[in-house]
């Protein structure tokens, strides 16, 4: 069985706990990111190739980390990716 629960909720973070079997597979870290890029991000690759009209586009961004203690088994690892991918 598999259940998820939010630990903690803010503005622009989040973190999950993942459960398999009653097992806890991970943290999940969500970052809202949809600040304006500074000039410091925006000499970064690959966003030092686009113009500013292609660059405020990318407004709507997500970072996702998975936290565990050990590493987790492939099927476990793909189950995680595409439960938050999607």
């Amino acid at each position: 069985m598999i259940s998820v629960d939010r630990k903690l909720r803010l503005r622009d973070l989040e973190i999950f706990r993942f459960l398999k079997d009653n097992v806890v597979l991970a943290y999940v870290i969500i970052e809202d990111t949809r600040k304006p890029h500074t000039e410091e991000v925006k000499k970064l690759d690959p966003l030092c190739f686009l113009d500013e009209e292609d660059l405020n586009e990318i407004v709507n961004v997500f970072k996702i980390y998975f936290l565990s203690d050990e590493p987790l088994k492939r099927n476990d690892s793909v189950m995680l990716r595409e439960f938050f991918g999607n």
